[in-house]
């Protein structure tokens, strides 16, 4: 009962918060950020000429390595991708004047939405991102007044677990090379793997400013690295660079990544599916049960890794060089961002498609669970040669 009321209570209280953010923008604009955080209807990119930037990476041409597979024909997002395509440019915004949102906004002096050189998440333009949500516990968002520059990594899904580890963590090399890492980071530490994950980067709790405690930054300047749309060679090499120092290197094992404990994407026959691979000398892992570091130094001593398609698969970017991966995706659901990351570190990438509900019947992106034929993940052992 009392879970249900908490709920309901977070409801209305985000309904009114929300409702008010909208009422305030439409009567005040900019002046009702003290009471009420950034205006929702501050979402056109009306600063686009504003600041100074840093470029650091031009647009490059991408040609990936094909994927291996078991199944008779690729599936249409491979073959696009394999067609090509050029990475975007990355690099650093500084702009005098303005606020940071904690999902990711970042306003002039005017309250208008700055969008130059900013690459959103999911290749959506700013205003399809809800740059302004709240994600502070405190019933008027706070605003935190800084006399000095700042660097904002603030995003807008910061707290899902991929996100984080390629679209937050690699901006600090960008800041790095652009020669601003001597100022505080606005940042979200809310959960586990945040807070491990920036202090093996080198960012104590003394460096940053805590999206999770202000909704917002305003600051005579901000420094706004680039969002990198997918994993790149920088961004890979960069996490390598700074996280694998901090690890042990465990015996060599062949790791098989379970998602049981997980609310989807679960192998329906995993009993039956883990009993082959044990065969072939594989170890059952559920990465929910680790820290960030636990969790990178499995990956770092792998000699093969088998999973489903899952979030746990970042941490690929710790593997050594020509490691064999197979990934298991429902025919609902295809996402090629591990298989970037194979490419980018010379990792062997394989997949295959399991069963499921098939795509014409899943409503939205609900990723269902997976029924895997053993016949067909004896054939990819096979192929990867175990």
């Amino acid at each position: 009962m009392k879970s249900k009321l908490s709920k309901g209570v977070r409801f209305l209280r985000e309904g009114v918060k929300k409702l008010g953010t909208y009422s305030a923008s439409m009567t005040c604009g900019v002046k009702s950020y003290p009471f009420f955080g950034v205006p929702r209807g501050l979402t056109e990119g009306t600063g686009k000429g504003e600041g100074v930037k840093h470029l650091l990476y031009a647009r490059t041409p991408l040609r990936i390595q094909a994927p291996k597979t078991v199944e008779p024909d690729y599936i249409q997002g491979i073959k696009g991708i394999l067609a090509g395509f050029d990475l975007a440019e990355e690099g650093v915004l500084v702009l005098n004047g303005g606020t940071a949102t904690n999902r990711g906004g970042n306003l002039n002096v005017k309250g208008q939405l700055v969008t130059t050189f900013l690459q959103p998440i999911d290749g959506k333009l700013p205003h399809e991102n809800d740059l302004f949500r709240f994600s502070t516990k405190n019933f008027f968002p706070r605003i935190y007044r800084a006399d000095y520059p700042v660097v904002t990594l603030a995003a807008g899904w910061q707290g899902a677990f991929y996100h984080w580890v390629f679209e937050v963590l690699p901006r600090l090399h960008l800041v790095e090379r652009a020669g601003y890492s001597a100022h505080p980071i606005y940042v979200e530490s809310t959960f586990p793997f945040q807070k491990e994950s920036l202090e093996l980067m080198g960012i104590t709790p003394d460096k940053m400013l805590n999206a999770k405690h202000y909704a917002a930054v305003r600051a005579p300047q901000l420094i706004i690295p680039s969002i990198p749309l997918i994993p790149t060679e920088w961004s890979c090499g960069y996490l390598r660079e700074k996280i694998l120092p901090t690890l042990t290197k465990k015996p060599p094992l062949r790791l098989y990544v379970s998602r049981n404990d997980a609310s989807r994407r679960r192998i329906l026959n995993e009993g039956e599916i883990f009993a082959l691979l044990q065969k072939h000398g594989f170890q059952k892992v559920q990465l929910s049960r680790l820290s960030f570091k636990e969790q990178a130094e499995l990956f770092y001593s792998a000699e093969v890794v088998v999973a489903p398609h899952g979030a746990g698969l970042s941490h690929l970017v710790f593997c050594a060089p020509k490691t064999p991966v197979l990934e298991i995706f429902s025919p609902a659901y295809f996402h090629p961002c591990y298989w970037h990351v194979c490419d980018r570190i010379g990792l062997s990438y394989h997949y295959f498609l399991g069963e499921g509900e098939s795509p014409e019947k899943i409503q939205g992106h609900q990723d269902p669970d997976i029924f895997v034929d053993s016949s067909k993940l004896a054939a990819s052992l096979k192929l990867m040669e175990l």
